[in-house]
């Protein structure tokens, strides 16, 4: 497959299943550095698993944003 990510990163929230699983997964086949947000550990921690033995370069961060205080702080937020 054509690495037309390569040398990109991906923030993906949701990363852990259905749409969020397939985008991270598909951003990793086009050569992206994938970073997952989810609030599912388990799942997530697993859908990393799988995407490394695939090769990818992939994070999980297990994060709710639907918690004020979790969410990055930038400024013009």
């Amino acid at each position: 497959m054509e690495q037309r990510l390569k040398g990109k990163i991906a923030v993906v929230t949701g990363g852990a299943s259905g749409i969020g699983e397939a985008i991270a997964t598909l951003f990793a086949q086009h050569g992206a550095s994938i970073a997952i947000a989810d609030v599912q550990r388990e799942r997530g921690e697993m859908v990393t698993a799988i995407l490394r033995r695939h090769g990818a370069d992939v994070r999980f961060f297990h994060v709710d944003l639907a918690e004020k205080e979790q969410r990055p702080h930038w400024s013009h937020m």
